[in-house]
């Protein structure tokens, strides 16, 4: 299976194509340029990097959040309107959950192993999800995901967990707490690409139409907005 995966929840985002478990094209990304400019060309680099042409992938994948707002909703777009421009499936996955796989395919963890991940989600909070992994590429979700301050996750229970996401730039962790190897604090695409197929054979699609980010709370600017006037 031939898939396109769309991963831009952090500025550290990224395009790969994959064919099967093969990774065929990752092509570098600026973070410095702007996404809303730079996603296409990086998408079609990927393909031609390839070597194939559009008429030869199979299914879309992208990560629809939490993560940054702009990413999100390039991302997402982009996926929708290839997949219905070029009648393919679509699988979004989490970018929690997309970290999370990165570090259980990293090494075999045990079943009830916990994979902890934090997202910068800005104003000195974080995204927070706890994963396991009882076989490759099937996550299971401990506890819902919630936005969490540095108080709250100093508090958590880090007993047989480990810690990774991109916010580890940013909240100093106490020494007890076991971290992934820093290279996998970003989402990939070649991981979410991986994760989409296992999704995808177990029959779960996304309707592109429905598709939107999932961003768990209003935008700053959408929170401070003056009500209109009735």
């Amino acid at each position: 299976m031939k898939v396109l995966a769309i991963e831009t929840s952090t500025r550290a985002w990224s395009v790969a194509v994959l064919d099967g478990a093969q990774i065929l094209a990752r092509p570098e990304t600026n973070p410095n340029l702007p996404i809303s400019k730079a996603l296409l060309p990086q998408i079609q680099a990927a393909i031609v990097s390839a070597g194939l042409g559009p008429d030869r992938l199979d299914l879309i994948a992208v990560s629809h959040g939490p993560g940054a707002f702009t990413g999100l909703r390039v991302g997402i777009t982009a996926a929708k309107t290839l997949a219905y421009a070029l009648k393919l499936p679509i699988v979004a996955c989490s970018s929690l959950e997309v970290l999370a796989a990165g570090v259980a395919a990293a090494q075999n963890w045990p079943a009830d192993q916990e994979i902890c991940v934090i997202i910068d989600a800005q104003r000195d909070e974080f995204f927070f999800g706890r994963f396991r992994f009882p076989a490759p590429w099937s996550a299971e979700l401990v506890s819902p995901v919630t936005i969490k301050t540095p108080q709250a996750l100093e508090s958590e229970s880090w007993n047989r967990t480990i810690l990774t996401g991109p916010a580890l730039h940013r909240w100093t962790s106490p020494n007890h707490i076991l971290l992934s190897a820093p290279a996998l604090w970003q989402p990939d695409a070649s991981v979410l690409g991986n994760l989409a197929q296992h999704y995808f054979k177990r029959g779960i699609i996304h309707d592109p139409f429905a598709l939107v980010p999932e961003y768990f709370r209003p935008s700053y600017a959408e929170e401070k907005k003056p009500p209109f006037p009735v």
